[in-house]
């Protein structure tokens, strides 16, 4: 869920940024906006990574080889 909150927020600042810098004529307010844009496609591409769960091992059932 946090990964799609971070897109969205990520898409949200390059649509912003697009608007104010066609409203205003800033070049890189829309250079900006093409950023941010290019990092909401890379995260939305790249897969997440995978939970690695630890496993522990309890050394009182441990057999013991002679």
């Amino acid at each position: 869920m946090k990964r799609f909150t971070i897109l969205a927020a990520i898409l949200g600042l390059a649509a912003t940024l697009y608007v104010a810098g066609f409203v205003t004529g800033a070049m890189f307010l829309v250079a900006a906006g093409a950023l941010f844009e290019g990092a909401f496609w890379i995260t939305l591409l790249r897969k997440p990574r995978p939970v690695r769960i630890v496993v522990k091992r309890d050394e009182s059932q441990r057999r013991r080889y002679r």
